[in-house]
């Protein structure tokens, strides 16, 4: 399998992948070398991924000069999207992290980064029903039981197929560039899927 040095970023980036696999990737996989200019390629040659400050050091050169910052939230969005869409028993869980993305990164300056106004249908449609903390305090003790009753009835089933076709259009607006994400933290969407997703 060819080794694409922009997954192996975005999988480093997201956690999946360690320091020590990264460096391995540079030296021993030789097609990397063509996927990159020569200066950035001997750059990573060159890294001390055993310093003190080697991961954030290595996330900011690979955010400057392999993938940016926006590409990298288009690729986590276009994943968590697609997990949705198929791992429907896990969906309360991605419609949890969809609520963060929803609200945004706060700054310090009381702004907000990567506020994704457009997964409103979505974040807006957590399973509060389901979470722990509800289910203790309307059924204590047998929480447990009340919330296997409900997958049971396949309550997640349901409200999945509800909310599936609009996880389906903004993936693929994601892929076909009407919605994109900015480096700046910003996203540039088209007036009509505005219209549809942030209504």
């Amino acid at each position: 399998m060819k080794n694409d040095i922009k997954i192996t970023s975005f999988k480093f980036l997201n956690k999946e992948m360690s320091i020590e696999e990264f460096e391995k990737s540079i030296y021993y996989q030789t097609e990397i070398e063509s996927q990159l200019n020569e200066k950035t390629f001997q750059e990573l040659l060159e890294f001390n991924y055993k310093s003190e400050n080697s991961e954030s050091s290595l996330r900011k050169i690979i955010i400057e000069k392999i993938i940016g910052k926006g590409e990298f939230e288009k690729w986590k969005l276009i994943k968590l999207l697609s997990k949705f869409i198929i791992d429907v028993k896990n969906a309360p869980i991605y419609l949890d992290k969809m609520y963060d993305l929803y609200l945004g990164q706060h700054q310090e300056n009381g702004n907000r980064l990567y506020e994704y106004r457009f997964l409103a249908g979505l974040g807006l449609n957590y399973f509060y029903w389901l979470e722990e903390g509800y289910l203790r305090i309307n059924y204590g003790d047998n929480w447990k039981d009340e919330y296997e009753k409900l997958i049971k009835n396949k309550e997640i089933e349901n409200e999945h197929k509800k909310l599936k076709p609009t996880a389906e259009l903004i993936l693929e607006s994601l892929k076909n560039n009407q919605i994109q994400i900015d480096n700046s933290g910003t996203y540039n969407i088209t007036k009509e899927l505005r219209q549809i997703l942030e209504k």
